[in-house]
């Protein structure tokens, strides 16, 4: 309560004390009397009075004669809520005696403080296309206290399409539909913090929300693309450029371009769209080209028929059907009668054909003359265009502008010229309502005026597709366009990575796993299509469309590719599509397919005779493209001319088993065995020659001790003195039949001569050899 002016009598006696309190508004102003302090003393006398205590910051004064309490400057309730003073009162007695009396100063708060935000602006980003959650929450804070301390939010401003709620008590934004960063990038709201107060106080702050960009718009090529080029344009000629829009933003928005069909003369800059020429053209061949080009924005892939026109250039002379003509002619035939017919042809086009007819005498001296004839070819209009498909369907959204093109038809006569391949196209049924337009020189359908109320309906068109030959043919297609619900949700995976394990020998056709997902949208937005995006190198699966179901399309090979990386999409039937993908594994194992293999399939190994038993002679060596246990592999031979040879199953490493001996057999021939441990019908088979080494081990003797021989001193270089013999078990060692020779007249004694004077010549090779065989000879 708040009592003003209060006096409060004391009688000074000591050690006496008095409560007292008090409560107002912390805004009362300066110098605000709170109340007076007054008092008396026994002895008489004047009092004085101070403040002894509790003069938080000097917020009170008193006057010290008249014991008037003030306020000395504003107070604040936020700063402190409640005073306790201490009041002496004192008389001029000496000593002097004092009293005390306690004064509580209980403030009340006031509506004084706005409420203040702890940052300004507040900044928040978020995926388009989310369903409704949490964005972020603001926070204000008042110093006021009870009710003016107690704070409310609302959004003011910037709401577009109320997109977005705020919770009053607790400051949280959410969203509360979608967002679509293709109507609004960036959101500016305007917060506002109310305190409960009277009157209530107010503080503004602005909310930035950044919408973050899903590549969920398909790019758009800007218009019906055609060029012409000459037939004699070089390789490398920039043909045409094509272009796409997209709604998206940043990477989203840029598309890669593709030509479908890589064998046309055509390629395409991936990232300009210039189509250039890769290969020399002739117009005698292919007249024109309808090239597919692909757009693909890392998300989505649309497609457009560019047609390039090929001109003619002459480059080709007229060519007669045979390259003389000869006949006998009746020298009486009557005047205008038909000679003979000749016929010339020029591949080039154009639609005048002119040659050049000579008629010549056949005198001795020829006379001839000359003429030419020229030939409008006329076209006729004999063929009607026809249809690229017999029907045509799209999808659309409900809220789908006026003016948004649809769908294309494609209607071509490519066998008239002229007039008569012009094609023009017409609705000529099913559009009652008005709802749809055909563009007569495109073939574009476009929306005509709102299908809000169409939801779920299904049009029928009936389109025609006319010559303007005379009389002109026609051809008739229909276009099925089916008025859909938004499509909000994105087809989502059971799983976001799958995987399976299959033996290499799996049959064609087998399935392996079904994929699944799950859309929320309804009709046709819920409508899921799979494909396999990437990873199918040679298209070794195939992935049912509708089922989801992945099977084996061509047989797989573990020894070249042990494990297969797909990447699978699920695109829902949206009039603007959204995709989902997911990651699937195929893991193959080993199936015991392949025999072990010998490289080389035939061995030629030598060893030499008389080596210890256990000697390696060779190790053998094949391979098996199997893995694991498919691939343990043992040796064993199979057949041999000898058991002298053994083999190390494990190793396939052969040693010997016995003594060798070179002049009881040279060769020895065995068949080795490669097979597979689990399953020994899988094997090969190897040939080993073993060829063995002789090793000199018998010294060579003579028939004779000694052998005499007679020879004049004078014998010339050359005479041959005599013949002596010497013999060895080895085949190769044998030296018999040598003659010998003298090669240094003045070298021998007249009783003894040492062989090493002579050459001995051995007829049987042919060539002299000096032999030391450690024998005398008596001339």
């Amino acid at each position: 309560f708040y009592v003003p002016n209060l006096v409060v009598m004391l009688t000074v006696l000591l050690a006496m004390t008095v409560l007292r309190a008090f409560t107002f508004p912390e805004n009362q102003p300066n110098n605000h009397v709170v109340t007076t302090v007054t008092g008396s003393s026994r002895r008489g006398g004047p009092l004085s009075y101070y403040i002894a205590s509790g003069n938080l910051d000097y917020a009170f004064h008193i006057d010290q004669l008249s014991g008037e309490l003030s306020i000395r400057h504003p107070l604040d309730y936020e700063h402190i809520q409640k005073y306790v003073l201490w009041i002496e009162a004192r008389d001029q007695g000496f000593p002097p005696y004092s009293s005390y009396e306690k004064i509580e100063i209980t403030l009340l708060d006031v509506n004084d403080n706005h409420p203040e935000f702890d940052k300004d602006p507040f900044h928040a980003e978020l995926l388009e296309n989310l369903s409704p959650q949490r964005v972020l929450m603001v926070s204000a804070v008042d110093l006021d206290s009870g009710t003016n301390g107690q704070l409310d939010y609302a959004i003011t401003d910037g709401n577009k399409e109320n997109s977005f709620s705020i919770n009053r008590a607790t400051g949280e934004i959410r969203t509360t539909r979608p967002l679509d960063r293709e109507k609004v990038a960036l959101y500016a709201l305007k917060v506002k913090a109310t305190d409960r107060g009277s009157p209530p106080k107010n503080t503004a702050v602005k909310v930035l929300i950044n919408v973050l960009d899903l590549n969920d718009n398909a790019p758009r090529f800007s218009k019906i693309f055609s060029a012409t080029v000459a037939e004699n344009a070089p390789v490398g000629y920039t043909v045409t450029r094509v272009t796409t829009t997209d709604e998206d933003a940043g990477p989203n928005a840029i598309s890669r371009y593709s030509i479908t069909d890589t064998s046309l003369p055509f390629s395409i800059n991936a990232n300009t769209g210039d189509i250039t020429i890769s290969r020399p053209l002739n117009r005698e061949d292919t007249d024109h080209y309808i090239v597919k080009v692909t757009a693909h924005d890392s998300g989505w892939t649309v497609s457009t028929d560019v047609t390039i026109f090929i001109t003619d250039i002459n480059d080709n002379a007229p060519r007669f059907s045979r390259p003389s003509y000869y006949l006998d002619y009746p020298e009486l035939t009557e005047v205008g009668s038909l000679v003979t017919r000749v016929s010339a042809a020029d591949p080039d086009e154009g639609v005048f054909v002119n040659f050049i007819v000579t008629a010549s005498d056949r005198a001795v001296k020829p006379l001839m003359s000359e003429t030419t004839v020229i030939i409008n070819i006329v076209d006729s209009n004999d063929n009607p265009p026809e249809f690229e498909s017999p029907s045509y369907f799209t999808p659309v959204t409900k809220s789908v502008k006026v003016g948004t093109r649809l769908i294309r038809v494609v209607a071509q006569d490519k066998k008239d010229f002229g007039l008569n391949s012009e094609v023009e196209y017409q609705i000529t049924g099913g559009n009652s309502s008005g709802r749809f337009k055909l563009d007569k020189a495109s073939g574009w359908v476009t929306v005509a005026s709102s299908l809000t109320a169409d939801t779920n309906k299904i049009f029928l068109l009936d389109v025609a597709a006319s010559d303007r030959g005379n009389p002109p043919l026609s051809a008739q297609t229909t276009v099925r366009i089916a008025v859909t619900e938004e499509n909000h949700h994105t087809p989502e995976f059971s799983q976001s990575q799958i995987s399976a394990t299959v033996p290499e020998s799996l049959a064609v056709g087998t399935a392996i796993r079904t994929l699944s997902a799950r859309d929320k949208d309804k009709d046709m937005n819920g409508l899921i299509t799979y494909n396999i995006t990437s990873g199918n190198d040679g298209g070794l699966f195939a992935l049912n469309s509708k089922t989801g179901v992945l099977s084996l399309a061509r047989l797989l090979d573990f020894e070249e590719k042990q494990r297969h990386e797909l990447r699978v999409s699920a695109t829902d039937g949206g009039w603007i599509a959204k995709s989902s993908y997911v990651s699937v594994t195929v893991h193959v194992t080993d199936v015991n397919d392949n025999s072990p293999v010998f490289d080389p399939e035939e061995y030629f190994p030598t060893v030499q005779e008389n080596v210890p038993s256990g000697t390696t002679v060779l190790k053998m060596n094949a391979t098996d493209n199997d893995s694991g246990a498919n691939a343990v592999m043992a040796y064993v031979i199979q057949s041999s001319d000898s058991d002298l040879f053994v083999i190390d199953p494990n190793t396939g490493t052969i040693t010997t088993q016995g003594f060798l001996d070179y002049e009881a057999k040279q060769v020895y021939h065995l068949t080795v065995k490669a097979f597979n441990v689990p399953d020994e019908e899988r094997c090969s088979f190897a040939n080993v020659n073993i060829q063995l080494k002789g090793a000199n081990e018998y010294v060579p003797r003579f028939v004779s001790k000694q052998y005499y021989f007679e020879i004049s001193e004078a014998a010339p270089k050359g005479t041959v003195v005599g013949e002596v013999f010497a013999t060895s078990k080895l085949t190769f060692m044998s030296i018999s039949g040598l003659s010998l020779v003298c090669s240094s007249p003045h070298m021998f004694c007249r009783h003894k001569v040492f062989v090493d004077a002579f050459m001995f010549h051995d007829y049987t090779a042919g060539r002299a050899k000096q032999l030391q065989l450690g024998r005398k000879l008596i001339c």
